[in-house]
């Protein structure tokens, strides 16, 4: 859809869909109580797509009316992602190989190759920069963590990454059972992950 100039992809996997013209505020700042908190979101066809607020999955190829409250945008990720979190910080310093979320949303086979460097400098253009392969296979409900490539010696020894699969049937982010904690402890020679999540 060619003529949709409010809302857009953000990489291959995420659409956004800002609200772009007042919706709860007059031109004075006065808070508007009788205007709705929604906005109409195009989901285009080809494939599912997820509300990254809330686990809901839509079908695409349809307009859905999606909620828009002030704290949040609207944003959709398609089926077939990996789509890694890590957790909130100021700077890069701050806690630079801190727990990873790695958010599947499934649906379709998905990879992602997580990217690693000192988070400063210019080493990176040395090659100190390593990348972790990161793959789903959909059918088999399997999660695989290849060993690191690359050549970056400050890569800590031990990485907590924590797989979360969004359910299909219950709309809701949940961890998986079958994992001691939800997390993997990943050491850079690889690992597999088998999850049940509910369908």
């Amino acid at each position: 859809m060619f003529d949709i100039v409010d809302q857009f992809m953000l990489g291959p996997s995420l659409l956004v869909a800002p609200v772009t013209e007042p919706m709860l505020h007059g031109p004075d700042s006065t808070p508007l109580t009788d205007v709705p908190q929604f906005r109409t979101v195009y989901l285009p066809e080809g494939t599912d797509w997820f509300d990254f607020w809330t686990g809901e999955r839509y079908r695409g190829g349809q307009r859905i009316t999606a909620a828009a409250p002030l704290d949040r945008i609207p944003v959709f990720v398609r089926a077939g992602t990996i789509l890694p979190l890590g957790p909130q910080v100021q700077h890069t310093e701050e806690d630079p190989w801190g727990p990873l979320e790695l958010r599947i949303y499934p649906g379709a086979d998905a990879s992602f190759d997580l990217y690693e460097d000192a988070g400063d400098g210019y080493g990176y253009e040395a090659g100190e920069f390593a990348f972790v392969p990161i793959r789903w296979d959909d059918d088999a409900q399997t999660l695989t963590v290849q060993p690191r490539e690359g050549d970056f010696a400050a890569v800590p020894a031990q990485r907590s990454l924590h797989p979360v699969v969004v359910s299909t049937s219950t709309s809701a982010i949940s961890a998986p059972s079958d994992v001691s904690d939800a997390a993997i402890s990943y050491d850079g020679t690889g690992d597999r992950w088998s999850a049940t999540p509910a369908r």
